[in-house]
């Protein structure tokens, strides 16, 4: 079996380096696995398509679509997609099944895990992997050619003879599973590209963050801390020589790396002690931060980063997102990473906008954002809310907005003045600009943070 396995970009239009900054883990480890099991895989990096005519029009985009696909006698091709990227990925797929009708187009990633009926409906996308891909992709790829295979596989929707076929969902996987899979093959990676790499030592959350579209909530995996540095070491060993600098930033793509906090601090120590010359980024929770020795027990010349999710600067807002924080907390946590001198380390991340939000509740968190960044000199972010598939979106209609799935077929979706304003009913042009002169305002009287403003068409 032969397949093209593609991860689109973000729309150039709108891109920025925190876009893609880092290969598509998933696509290099599924691709990986794939090629194990004795399947000719051919990998197309976002940066490809970044470069290449596809978003110059229609013309072009065939143009490169032929390129990659005309001749080569692929049984499949696999997209794996975000909600970021689902209209250029949306966008491809039909294409690719106008050209060549007879391929089968595959679709996995985050964006399918939320929305798999809408997409296997309104799109011309023959089969949609929702869950995770590991075992189920294999089996839908060796099975590719018999529909009724197909409905033994667990996990998976498809197309039969006008029919929308709903195996269920699949199983998770567990972590011994996990284990057996090998550390992804870069051989297809653009070299001198990526300078940070990213690393899987656990899966999942424990946490249920009203606004977060991680899939697997409720239920962490994490490899012991002997595997995960292992793993973490190998991993850096293949990639050295493809980073951009030759010395790569190692990223914990973890959903939540210190559910486990003493397993986190003990991986962290095992690779620093193996290789000191590893610089790691990482996020925390800030209640896993203030547990008592951990700190402490960080190596601080490794730390690249601390990224750390706080979202709201109230605590009424806090607790409406079930961030399972304080402000009071908030503050404890920054001011022990300071004093152990992490504070140049730590990356605040704070979202403004959400549904029920005035421009008071705004404020409130613009202001506990600059004391923080003002007093104890940590880093932040702030973000205007993109309202994706999460447990917010189910509940959307309750704040009165009336979006529905087929909003993110638009590539550039975020970029949409409609969208925004509609997504944020409370908030007005003139509450936007306010805003953004008081962000400016802090920021010209040195607060360390970024701010992204709406980029608005």
């Amino acid at each position: 079996m032969r397949v093209i396995y593609l991860s689109v970009p973000v729309h150039p239009e709108y891109d920025s380096e925190g876009m893609r900054w880092s290969p598509h883990l998933a696509v290099y480890y599924l691709g990986t696995i794939m090629r194990q099991q004795g399947i000719e895989v051919t990998i197309v990096d976002p940066d490809y398509i970044r470069k290449s005519n596809f978003f110059e029009g229609s013309l072009q985009e065939r143009e490169v679509i032929k390129i990659l696909i005309e001749g080569k006698g692929y049984d499949a091709v696999i997209f794996s997609a975000t909600t970021l990227t689902w209209g250029i990925a949306k966008r491809f797929i039909n294409t690719v099944k106008e050209m060549f009708p007879s391929i089968n187009v595959i679709v996995g990633g985050v964006h399918a895990r939320y929305l798999s009926d809408y997409i296997i409906q309104s799109t011309m996308v023959d089969i949609v992997i929702p869950g995770e891909g590991e075992k189920t992709l294999i089996k839908v790829i060796q099975n590719l050619h018999d529909k009724n295979l197909l409905k033994t596989i667990q996990g998976i929707k498809f197309k039969l003879d006008g029919e929308i076929i709903d195996t269920g969902d699949a199983e998770k996987l567990t972590i011994e599973e996990m284990k057996e899979f090998p550390l992804p093959d870069y051989d297809f990676l653009p070299k001198a590209v990526y300078n940070t790499f990213g690393v899987e030592t656990s899966r999942g959350c424990k946490f249920s963050c009203i606004f977060c579209s991680v899939c697997h909530r409720h239920s962490w995996r994490g490899f012991d801390a002997d595997t995960a540095t292992k793993r973490v070491l190998e991993h850096y060993d293949n990639v050295k020589n493809l980073s951009l600098s030759g010395e790569p930033n190692i990223y914990f793509v973890d959903d939540c790396f210190t559910a486990d906090v003493n397993r986190a601090v003990n991986i962290l120590n095992q690779i620093h002690q193996a290789n000191p010359y590893i610089k790691v980024t990482f996020e925390a929770r800030v209640t896993d931060i203030i547990k008592p020795g951990v700190v402490e027990q960080i190596p601080i010349d490794m730390v690249n980063m601390i990224q750390i999710g706080v979202e709201c600067g109230y605590n009424e807002g806090l607790k409406k997102i079930r961030k399972g924080i304080t402000v009071e907390q908030l503050e404890e946590c920054v001011e022990k990473l300071s004093d152990y001198d992490l504070q140049y380390t730590v990356s605040l991340s704070f979202i403004i906008g959400f549904p029920w939000e005035t421009v008071e509740d705004i404020k409130k968190t613009v202001q506990t954002m600059s004391y923080l960044c003002g007093t104890y000199g940590v880093m932040a972010n702030l973000n205007w809310l993109w309202l994706m598939p999460s447990d917010l979106w189910w509940i959307r209609k309750d704040y009165g907005i009336e979006v529905n799935e087929d909003v993110f077929d638009d590539p550039a979706w975020y970029a949409d003045k409609d969208v925004f304003f509609k997504t944020h009913p409370l908030i007005s042009v003139d509450d936007v600009n306010e805003i953004t002169e008081l962000v400016m305002k802090q920021q010209a009287n040195g607060a360390r943070f970024a701010y992204s403003a709406p980029v608005l068409r």
